[in-house]
């Protein structure tokens, strides 16, 4: 099994014990959350699940045979969070879950009919906050890419009171995974950030998901058994900046001296590259429980086995592949002002990630500030505890603040 590796709709024959993919007509990735949910047969012929389709999630309908290729039932600017079917098979009502940039989580239901929202939980956020709405829009890869379309899909959003007459810092936003995917739901860190005056942008660079399988493995190893790629730290790095340059010159109002990265986990690992080999396009740069040490992260990481099947060989079989892209060995290079946050009680990567990378700009005198969670794991920004992820928010925005301001 090669990773990452798009997931489709199977079919197994419980007597004869033969089993058919029936939905690789769509090249998307089908069931996309952990803990996905299995499809539900609509009749004796067609099966409902979700997939990715870059920056969106919807409601599909897959043929059982595979002769007919699956059909979106759901459309639109927006994320299908998780669906299931309700009454009998044939005339089942699908009611499922779907966020859009600047509403909360709401509930619907699809029938024969059309689709019905039944909750409005947004009402208050619209009403109190105002949220903000993306800006879609494409550039091209960083480099060749000849998988499908040579674009990467970026996100940007405005500050909340803009001003067109006016600069504005820009913060750049790298998802984690990488096999992972930003685009059109609610983030409540990207509003907090346009209403603190920023503006943001964020990408789906080579790597993520919601793409054809080749875009998603176009950073496996480079010594890859099955399909070799440039490795992490070549066509993501490439493609990011790409995005950067893209955004600049799409938007006189982003003022290029006051541009900002962060990013957590695998964007964390982004964060920390790109600030050793780029560090002069960014005035500050936040690495969020990250990669820092491609070897030690293997040796100590509650998913270190995954390596082997992401990279190719493990470190031991090619210790320089496993140096090369490591961000750490570019330490001497960080001059950009940096801000390190990570969880003592991290399983996938380490406290000992931020620890190597604190401690090396420390011995080198840069500027550097470090904030360990206790009790925290890697998923503090999501499900940590309500004031250390209050205090996260805080801390985060207050060095960007302070290091972006005019």
């Amino acid at each position: 099994m090669t990773l990452p590796q798009n997931d489709h709709v199977g079919v197994l024959e419980i007597k004869t014990k033969k089993r058919e993919w029936v939905s690789r007509a769509l090249d998307r990735t089908f069931s996309p959350t952990s803990g996905a949910i299995a499809p539900i047969w609509r009749d004796e012929k067609t099966l409902i699940t979700y997939a990715e389709d870059r920056g969106t999630a919807h409601v599909v309908q897959v043929d059982a045979t595979g002769k007919i290729a699956p059909k979106w039932l759901t459309t639109g600017r927006r994320i299908v969070k998780s669906f299931n079917g309700i009454g009998s098979a044939v005339n089942a009502t699908v009611a499922f879950v779907a966020s859009e940039v600047n509403q909360l989580t709401e509930l619907f239901v699809l029938t024969e009919s059309g689709e019905k929202r039944l909750s409005n939980l947004s009402a208050f956020l619209i009403a109190e906050s105002a949220p903000q709405t993306w800006e879609h829009f494409t550039v091209p890869c960083g480099s060749t890419y000849s998988g499908g379309p040579n674009e990467i899909d970026v996100w940007m959003m405005k500050p909340r009171e803009f001003d067109s007459t006016k600069k504005y810092p820009m913060l750049l936003n790298v998802h984690g995974g990488p096999h992972t995917q930003y685009g059109e739901t609610y983030f409540d860190e990207a509003q907090m950030q346009a209403a603190a005056g920023f503006v943001v942008v964020m990408s789906n660079p080579r790597g993520s998901s919601g793409r054809e399988q080749a875009w998603g493995q176009a950073i496996l190893g480079r010594k890859h058994p099955v399909a070799p790629g440039t490795g992490w730290g070549d066509a993501d790095v490439k493609d990011v900046l790409a995005v950067l340059d893209g955004a600049l010159a799409k938007y006189p109002f982003i003022d290029a001296k006051r541009v900002g990265m962060l990013g957590g986990s695998y964007g964390g690992y982004m964060a920390t590259m790109l600030a050793g080999c780029h560090g002069d396009k960014f005035k500050a740069i936040c690495s969020e429980r990250a990669v820092n040490n491609m070897l030690s992260e293997e040796w100590t990481s509650d998913i270190g086995t995954v390596f082997r099947v992401e990279h190719g060989p493990n470190h031991l079989e090619d210790e320089a592949e496993y140096v090369r892209m490591s961000p750490i060995r570019h330490v001497r290079n960080i001059n950009v002002p940096m801000l390190i946050i990570h969880s003592e009680n991290d399983l996938r990567c380490p406290i000992n990630q931020a620890e190597e990378l604190f401690m090396a700009l420390r011995i080198l005198g840069k500027d550097v500030t470090f904030y360990r969670f206790p009790g925290e794991t890697h998923e503090l920004s999501r499900s940590g505890s309500p004031i250390h992820r209050v205090q996260r928010a805080e801390i985060i925005l207050d060095f960007f603040t302070e290091k972006l301001a005019n």
